[in-house]
């Protein structure tokens, strides 16, 4: 079975360090603070992780890939050369939307919005009377009563989103390519930015209804992709005409907040192409965070509305109390 990386190679290759001959990279793990170096073909892979039997071309998404791939290193000098153009937003765009529909954090967030919605379903037909009565066995109890008890659990099968998001991933592309994006120029040699195992991470909007992605593609290039909610609903066409763009340099202090979110949104792995004093502690005052999905589901009348939205939290906590269940 092939090994596949969820994260690029060509991105990982990116942040290998001067200093390990530039054939590999520092990487520290979130969950015990373990320091080792790596090449970009010891991680962000799994054993057949880009084959999905729910779909009738279980391998289309590395077919996808080879779109945008080759053209990834050309696409970062394009956009530090301010020539930013379609083909340049497709490319970039589509690594960002790769990496939501293929990696474990993608497919666990996808994940978690089904776990929190089936429960929910399960209650209401309880309530129709559409499940046969409970056995002896299992206590003669009824099905909500089994599940807030905990007897009864749903477990999602992670690849079942994975296949939406990898069906949809062209309009994923389409939508990040309408959007707004800040193009993040880092001259300050000495705080590069980091990535991950998930380079795609959550930063805080204003408006808690949406959340800007912090894309880092190089130590030197980093993008914010900023939803436009009054294109909410709208058909959006794979030419970006949408698409703007604002070109910045931020401040170290301002690189490092950045990197707080990028470390903060990793599922376990950040890597750096460097080392400096600072690095290490840096990551283990944020390590205890990571991207989760928090759904509210808010009856009403005999149904309920239910809503998702994306948050970076500490890891394992607990979930806010769902007003539904009763």
């Amino acid at each position: 079975m092939p090994l596949d990386h969820f994260v690029s190679q060509v991105h990982l290759k990116r942040f290998y360090a001067s200093d390990l001959g530039g054939k590999k990279m520092h990487a520290i793990r979130k969950t015990d603070g373990r320091k080792f170096p790596c090449g970009s073909e010891d991680v962000c892979r799994i054993e057949d992780g880009n084959t999905n039997t729910f779909l009738s071309e279980p391998r289309m998404i590395e077919e996808f890939a080879k779109l945008f791939e080759p053209k990834y290193n050309w696409a970062c000098a394009a956009l530090e050369e301010g020539q930013v153009h379609p083909n340049v937003v497709f490319v970039i765009a589509g690594f960002a939307a790769f990496v939501m529909c293929c990696s474990p954090t993608g497919m666990r967030l996808g994940s978690a919005p089904l776990e929190a919605l089936v429960p929910i379903e399960a209650q209401l037909m309880d309530r129709m009377g559409l499940f046969d009565i409970v056995p002896p066995e299992l206590g003669e109890k009824s099905v909500t009563e089994l599940i807030n008890e905990g007897s009864l659990v749903f477990d999602i099968d992670g690849r079942y989103p994975q296949a939406i998001g990898i069906r949809n991933i062209v309009d994923h592309v389409t939508a990040f390519g309408n959007f707004h994006w800040d193009i993040l120029i880092n001259k300050h040699a000495d705080t590069p930015f980091f990535t991950s195992d998930f380079p795609v991470a959550i930063e805080e909007n204003s408006d808690p209804r949406i959340a800007n992605r912090i894309v880092p593609l190089t130590p030197w290039l980093a993008i914010r992709i900023c939803p436009r909610v009054e294109l909410s609903g709208k058909k959006l066409e794979p030419t970006f005409e949408h698409f703007s763009y604002t070109a910045m340099t931020p401040s170290r202090h301002e690189i490092l907040t950045l990197n707080r979110t990028i470390v903060r949104s990793a599922e376990t792995i950040v890597f750096y192409p460097l080392i400096a004093p600072w690095v290490e502690g840096f990551v283990r005052k944020h390590a205890k965070f990571r991207v989760e999905i928090e759904t509210t589901n808010i009856g009403i009348g005999t149904g309920f509305l239910s809503t998702s939205r994306t948050v970076v939290r500490p890891r394992n906590a607990p979930p806010k109390p769902d007003p539904l269940v009763a």
